[in-house]
């Protein structure tokens, strides 16, 4: 078996289970499997020459093998299956996930005996709201859920930071990251002696920010700065940092890159002013004017929250129920992105990631729970960078004492493109039509009316004045709040021919007429 699988055969498996007594009304019966595997189990690249193909000794074979990720990996998949629960023990080495594996107090052994099929899992990704404009897109999201949620598995609020993407497909791997923030915080690795030869710096504890540092070891006038007393190879506790409370000797890890924002209020130092993910309400919250209040009485002044609703919360639209919904100022955030291309889709969203498991055993090397981040695709959603319709309808042309009306700026105005449309223009392969499921290529093509009112209708006809299709906005062919497409075909499903066409939008914000070209 093992020279076949070098050598890339495949495994087959037949699993038993049973007996099992099934009553006649039962419809099914669950089993769970785990399938466990692990690095590094060959030691010896001979061994299995030596030891099986040259030699028939299995016993010496199984020696040379090491099967302590298999081992590792066998304890988190039942730990996964039945989540382990906390346990005090006092007397006896850990043997679990341990949080404090230094004092040996709270540590977790084995579950309750109801399976949980739950592992750990990053932050929840924030919806997002936006708005656009011609060229650019301007994204909101509020992050209360995010950074206060607990992690089903590790019982920690593990929030880390946020990422931008971007991407012209709403697929993982057509989408790029424009932008990573996360707290200034430090993992901070305690010197212990186990015996008396060896020694380790383990991590016990979630990361500390740079403000929580800073209370601890800093003094007015001289800021703390774990940096001078970093983590690495070689280590020696003379060159650690010693904790003057309790003689401890620490070194210190930065988490992720330590690139803060504005109102994080984590100790950061030099935050650019500007950045591209920011606090809608930073200087209110460096100032101490917006706090983290969610009950009914604002702590300092002892008034019913009634009485703060506008200091502290603002009203919007959640996008997954269309309802209107009151957002806490203090975890408002933004970000806007400029010169987009306003003819194509473009996807944006925004992950949240956790700092991972903190309970090392050694610095240098990545916790086994690495850090985690939910997927692009979460909560991803299509926009276009036009005016969208609350710009478009503030500014109609034809709308009474418009005061863009008549002025000669017509951004605003109903636009078609491309004008003129070419048949053999490439739009699909370039991406600018895309073949939806269940459509035909001849059935993809899109002819695209911006800067539309919210509701309107579109008939288009030919020089001669027949009606060639009639549109409405929104309908099924919306692909925005002012923005529509059609597939070129009549009102007959009939594709239509070369030749000058004739369009008439009526709304009831005005009426506007045009012209655009089809070349087939």
């Amino acid at each position: 078996l093992g020279p076949s699988l070098a050598k890339g055969g495949d495994t087959r498996f037949l699993l038993s289970f049973g007996p099992f007594d099934l009553a006649p009304t039962d419809s099914f019966l669950q089993i769970t499997v785990a399938y466990v595997a692990g690095e590094d189990v060959h030691q010896d690249p001979l061994n299995g020459r030596d030891h099986l193909i040259d030699n028939l000794q299995p016993d010496v074979f199984y020696e040379g093998l090491n099967f302590n990720e298999v081992s590792y990996n066998a304890v988190w998949a039942a730990w996964v299956y039945d989540n382990p629960v906390p346990h005090v023990q006092e007397d006896i080495a850990p043997c679990g996930y341990c949080t404090s594996p230094s004092e040996l107090d709270t540590c977790y052994y084995s579950g309750d005996g109801v399976p949980d099929f739950r592992a750990a899992v990053p932050p929840p990704s924030p919806p997002l709201r936006y708005r656009t404009e011609l060229g650019s897109v301007h994204l909101r999201w509020n992050g209360l859920e995010s950074e206060t949620f607990i992690d089903p598995f590790t019982f920690v609020a593990d929030f880390e930071g946020y990422r931008v993407y971007w991407g012209r497909l709403d697929k993982v791997d057509k989408m790029s990251r424009l932008e990573s923030r996360d707290k200034m915080d430090y993992k901070r690795y305690k010197y212990r002696v186990v015996t008396a030869d060896s020694s380790v710096w383990s991590a016990n504890e979630p990361p500390l920010t740079l403000d929580s540092l800073n209370k601890l070891y800093g003094s007015e006038g001289n800021e703390f700065v774990p940096e001078d007393y970093a983590c690495q190879i070689g280590l020696t506790p003379d060159n650690g940092f010693t904790d003057p409370t309790d003689g401890n000797i620490y070194c210190f890890e930065a988490v992720d890159y330590n690139q803060s924002i504005d109102g994080w209020l984590d100790g950061a130092r030099n935050v650019p002013p500007v950045t591209g993910i920011r606090k809608v309400y930073a200087s209110e919250i460096r100032e101490g004017l917006i706090k983290p209040i969610l009950d009914t009485f604002d702590i300092q002044a002892d008034t019913l929250m009634h009485d703060n609703l506008d200091k502290y919360w603002i009203w919007d639209i959640d996008p997954r129920t269309g309802d209107s919904t009151r957002y806490h100022k203090f975890w408002e955030y933004e970000y806007e992105i400029g010169h987009l291309l306003p003819s194509v889709p473009h996807y944006f969203s925004v992950t949240a990631f956790d700092f991972g498991e903190f309970a090392n055993k050694d610095f240098g090397k990545v916790g086994k729970i690495g850090a985690l981040e939910g997927s692009p695709l979460d909560e991803v959603v299509e926009l276009w960078a036009i005016n969208d319709a609350a710009t478009v309808v503030a500014n109609y042309p034809n709308v009474d004492d418009n005061p863009v009306a008549g002025t000669g700026d017509d951004k605003y105005e109903v636009k078609v493109y491309p004008n003129p449309y070419v048949g053999d223009g490439r739009y699909l392969d370039d991406n600018f039509e895309q073949i939806k499921f269940g459509e035909s290529a001849q059935h993809a093509r899109r002819l695209h009316f911006v800067n539309l009112p919210p509701e309107c209708t579109i008939r288009i006809y030919t020089l001669d004045g027949d009606l060639v299709k009639e549109i409405k906005h929104p309908g099924r062919d919306t692909d925005w709040d002012s923005k529509i497409h059609w597939n070129m075909r009549t009102r007959n499903n009939e594709l239509v021919s070369s030749g000058i066409y004739l369009y008439a939008v009526e709304s009831p914000y005005g009426n506007q007429v045009g012209k655009f070209v089809i070349v087939f």
